[in-house]
């Protein structure tokens, strides 16, 4: 395991990795630039402040964890996820509702040019976490005719198939993005990135409704189809 130490170097913060047997590995972070395409997406997780945000990424020996001030360095390594996925087929990123996904997928969306899919568009009502999560493995990544049936909010009920484009490098996010089953598909149509994003109840709960008031009476329904899931997947970024 590697342990993390921090240090200040100029306006950044340096973390060494020091391995048990071994000298320290540096990672810059704390720069003091901010991108104007990811600032919006951090004013709605609380803005810059003195709160801090952490960025993980798992690898096959060692889990790595940065303690990244959001006034700082989460740019850069937002900039190092998005050169990560630049090559990616696939790019999945889930999170409890509330989390943060849409609009973090957005931010990332404009520095790829990836096309994003939204699982908002085809639950096929509150109680249909399951079934989306199947319509992402076996509809949405597809390896030669993807799509997925929209899903019409106003009158509870199927709406239009919608085609996706097979060769179109895309990000898939909402809760029941990552799976087994959509692990598996998105490698048949080459490189996958898997992101998890991380967020308190209380939080995640007052910007849910927030944005959708009438997500208060379902609330808890959507809840317990979250716990249902079971332990997390291993991936390969978490936020949070």
């Amino acid at each position: 395991h590697h342990v993390l130490q921090p240090a200040r170097c100029g306006t950044a913060t340096r973390y060494e990795a020091r391995h048990r047997h071994g000298s320290p590995r540096i990672w810059r972070a704390g720069s003091a630039h901010m991108g104007s395409r990811i600032h919006g997406w951090l004013a709605g997780r609380g803005g810059a402040d003195d709160r801090s945000t952490y960025l993980h990424r798992r690898h096959r020996r060692c889990r790595l964890r940065w303690n990244i001030p959001v006034s700082g360095g989460l740019m850069d390594h937002l900039h190092t996820i998005a050169h990560a996925c630049a090559d990616a087929r696939t790019v999945l990123i889930d999170g409890r509702s509330g989390s943060g996904k849409t609009t973090f997928a957005a931010a990332l969306a404009r520095l790829t040019g990836h096309e994003v899919i939204h699982l908002d568009d085809f639950y096929p009502g509150w109680w249909g976490l399951n079934d989306a999560m199947s319509m992402v493995a076996h509809d949405v990544l597809h390896p030669t005719h993807p799509g997925y049936q929209r899903w019409n909010w106003g009158t509870n009920t199927p709406g239009e198939w919608v085609n996706l484009d097979p060769e179109r490098p895309r990000i898939v996010e909402g809760v029941g993005a990552v799976s087994e089953a959509s692990i598996r598909a998105a490698q048949k149509r080459g490189k996958v990135v898997s992101i998890w994003l991380h967020l308190d109840a209380q939080t995640r709960k007052q910007r849910a409704l927030t944005r959708d008031p009438a997500f208060a009476d379902w609330w808890d329904v959507w809840a317990a189809q979250e716990d249902a899931r079971g332990e997390q997947l291993p991936v390969d970024y978490e936020l949070g």
